[in-house]
């Protein structure tokens, strides 16, 4: 019999692809609770090993079961899987050993390794609006600017997943921030929003020292044409407090306009923030405000992005 035939037949193509996608829901459910329930980098660490681990258990697994009625753990197998579990408990210890090691220099104050000074975290912006509801948009608002800075090549920026967990930092000072980041400096700020007026403030802090190194205040219509322009120019202002020259490419993308509806760009951000709730439900309302942001403008890359992230967070999902 072939070794393609046998693989066939033991179907370990199917068994790899369907733990393959099984493996990739439990570390979406593991980053999502690493930023919302305070799960440690090293938790998340020890279950991508286990996983790993698991994939080639499944293989040896499938192989020597694949075959109908075959019901006894033969020698061979037995020594596979002890040696690949032991593997994996060599692993784990190793990543826990780790992570600990790092807390603890970090509760020290040591930091392990250089910090880039050029390196940025931007920190949820705090929504000042007497509506609550417009919570969205000050999350949207960070992740915009985490976009436009994420643009300049001599930054190196921090993803808006390890950032999102400081929303309403009240137990934690930039300092602490900075070490627990690796970051060298911190921009902060507020979006107030009223009437047909927009108020962004931002304050860029040296993480280490707590001190202001530049700080602006934008009021402007609440039109994409402004908003956008204060994006950039937080980014421009950024870039020349840190005396970074930007080239000619990185100059003309931020002054790149996704559209020019606010209306698109609104309804957009409404399900930008229900879409990264993850539920069933959330997904579904995220897919109706992006068609009503295509609708509103045609031409909006970003709402036909999320809509397709939306259709494919259910397929996973399985609803």
């Amino acid at each position: 019999m072939s070794f393609t035939r046998r693989l066939k037949e033991r179907q370990i193509v199917q068994w790899a692809l369907a733990y393959l996608a099984g493996a990739w829901l439990l570390l979406q459910v593991a980053d999502f609770l690493r930023e919302n329930f305070g799960w440690t980098e090293t938790a998340v660490r020890s279950v991508a090993v286990l996983l790993g681990a698991g994939f080639f258990v499944v293989l040896v697994v499938a192989w020597y079961h694949g075959e109908k009625g075959r019901q006894r753990v033969s020698a061979v197998e037995s020594v596979l899987l002890i040696t690949l579990l032991a593997i994996a408990a060599v692993a784990v210890t190793l990543v826990r050993r780790s992570g600990e090691a790092g807390e603890r220099t970090a509760a020290a104050g040591v930091e392990a390794l250089p910090v880039d000074p050029a390196s940025i975290a931007v920190l949820p912006f705090e929504n000042l609006s007497v509506d609550l509801e417009s919570e969205y948009f000050s999350v949207g608002i960070t992740d915009d600017i985490i976009t436009q800075l994420a643009k300049i090549g001599a930054l190196k920026v921090i993803s808006r997943t390890s950032v999102m967990r400081y929303r309403g930092r009240a137990d934690r000072s930039l300092p602490e921030i900075g070490r627990e980041l690796g970051v060298a400096l911190v921009l902060e700020g507020g979006v107030r929003r009223s009437g047909d007026r927009l108020r962004i403030t931002a304050q860029l802090i040296e993480a280490g020292s707590d001190v202001h190194l530049w700080a602006e205040t934008y009021d402007r219509a609440l039109a994409a044409e402004d908003l956008f322009e204060m994006q950039s120019d937080i980014a421009r202002s950024i870039a020349a407090a840190l005396e970074l020259e930007l080239t000619g490419e990185e100059a003309e993308d931020l002054k790149s306009r996704p559209t020019g509806s606010f209306e698109a760009y609104d309804l957009n951000s409404q399900a930008r923030y229900l879409h990264i709730q993850r539920t069933v439900e959330s997904r579904w309302a995220a897919i109706d405000l992006y068609r009503q942001a295509i609708t509103a403008d045609s031409g909006y890359a970003p709402a036909y992005a999320g809509l397709a992230g939306a259709y494919l967070g259910l397929l996973l999902r399985g609803s």
